[in-house]
């Protein structure tokens, strides 16, 4: 009998909600952060002298007067591919 008090005790209802109720999903990443990555590592890829200038005013030249800060994503990915073109 004390058994049966003890489970019944622990059924008792509260206003919490189950730990396991909400679960989270990892939102896509920002593709201007992607983006920004790519660039990032074709600058870190070694260079060599006959290589376009690899700095905001390398990306400033390539795309014809387009501040860096002001690229959007898909720009930001083709310069990436760019750079990693040249390099090789």
């Amino acid at each position: 009998m004390p058994t049966i008090v003890l489970l019944q005790m622990l059924c008792i209802p509260t206003d919490e909600p189950d730990p396991d109720s909400q679960s989270y999903e990892r939102a896509a990443p920002d593709p201007l952060a992607v983006a920004k990555q790519a660039v990032v590592e074709a600058w870190s890829c070694p260079v060599d002298r006959s290589m376009p200038k690899r700095s905001v005013s390398g990306f400033k030249d390539w795309s014809q007067g387009e501040f860096l800060q002001n690229a959007a994503a898909p720009k930001l990915l083709e310069y990436a591919a760019h750079l990693k073109e040249v390099a090789k």
